[in-house]
């Protein structure tokens, strides 16, 4: 008697989107190897431009093992890996645990006939396989451990080092565009995204833009497109360094001598949706507190120099240390956005009251 397979889709985080009317495809292989796909709504995938992980559960009516039980079983067992490579850092379409040699590219091209090579690591055998054109596109990784976690941690620590020693001797980008793994005991299938964008329509009307903020929106845009936590979080985290510790003093300084009082607003950290446990504790906080305690002291040092009493330079492709960076964009982004914001509306409220000071002096009958 064959099973029948629903997919229940479960997301590590969850964060709601201001844009709707989007869905993504999420699509997956039965057991008996045909494709299935369902529709998630793109709410449900976390904030735009962030890096997340798709569980994929399945459920068989003669089963009683509930999700949380097949979570948290630590036995050891097979997990099957894939990593699926690419000359640019993302693939559009949909999001899926279904990897082959022809969805992946690279500029690295096979010397040989052979579709597949060999590549021998400190936790077992790789193998690499070639798309039709002879460009290493896949890597493939079977092992046995207790958890997604756990699992892809194995295969990523052996695999990175392997493609950042290419990416130097060749002197190209080599992405990894997408991992998946499946529990082959429970069935548990994990791909990892980065959050879709929804399109945004702006109001037709004539905005203005402040000149001195235009090096912040080139530094904010720069952000948006990199696909890099770690240099996502450095272009964040060097706007507010340069509105806190340059712009808004120049600003008050300047409005000072000019005998200028600009309304001031609170800038905190807002309530967020969703949050981790260690963000929620800060909302309502300076975020000009939570950047110099925060932001400066476990983040940027870190990225910027050297980790602490170690001396050793930060590996950037450590899948934790990733993980760490993709985690605080959300708080980073929210503060930065705001933080842009008010300083936009203090060099309005300065602009005018400079104008109206103008006008009144001009306007004033001479002696």
């Amino acid at each position: 008697m064959s099973k029948s397979r629903k997919l229940k889709l479960r997301k590590l985080r969850q964060k709601k989107l201001r844009q709707q009317d989007r869905r993504a495809n999420a699509s997956s292989r039965t057991s008996k190897g045909a494709t299935t796909s369902t529709k998630v709504s793109v709410d449900r995938l976390g904030p735009s431009g962030v890096p997340g992980v798709l569980l994929i559960v399945p459920e068989f009516p003669d089963r009683k093992i509930s999700d949380q039980e097949k979570f948290k079983d630590k036995s050891k067992r097979m997990f099957k890996l894939k990593a699926l490579l690419g000359k640019h850092s993302s693939r559009e379409g949909g999001i899926s645990t279904i990897m082959t040699s022809e969805d992946g590219d690279s500029f690295i091209v096979a010397g040989y006939e052979d579709t597949a090579g060999m590549l021998h690591t400190s936790v077992g055998k790789m193998i690499l396989r070639h798309n039709a054109k002879k460009e290493l596109a896949l890597v493939e990784f079977d092992c046995n451990s207790t958890s997604i976690h756990e699992a892809k941690h194995l295969f990523l620590k052996a695999l990175t080092p392997f493609l950042d020693h290419l990416s130097f001797l060749a002197n190209i980008p080599l992405h990894i565009v997408r991992v998946g793994c499946l529990d082959t005991v429970h069935h548990i299938e994990s791909v990892d995204y980065v959050g879709p964008h929804a399109n945004v329509q702006l109001n037709p009307h004539a905005s203005s833009m402040e000149e001195e903020l235009i090096p912040v929106y080139a530094l904010y845009r720069e952000a948006k497109n990199n696909p890099s936590s770690l240099y996502k979080f450095l272009c964040y985290y060097k706007i507010l360094e340069g509105i806190y510790k340059s712009l808004r003093p120049a600003l008050m300084s300047r409005a000072k001598d000019k005998g200028i009082s600009i309304a001031m607003h609170k800038e905190v950290v807002p309530k967020l949706h969703d949050p981790l446990p260690d963000h929620a504790e800060l909302e309502e906080r300076q975020i000009k507190e939570v950047f110099n305690g925060r932001f400066r002291e476990d983040f940027r040092n870190q990225a910027a120099h050297f980790l602490l009493g170690e001396g050793l330079p930060l590996n950037v492709s450590d899948s934790e240390i990733y993980s760490k960076f993709s985690r605080e964009l959300p708080l980073i982004e929210v503060c930065v956005r705001i933080a842009m914001e008010t300083h936009r509306e203090y060099l309005q409220d300065y602009q005018k009251k400079v104008a109206s000071f103008h006008a009144q002096t001009v306007s004033s009958p001479s002696a």
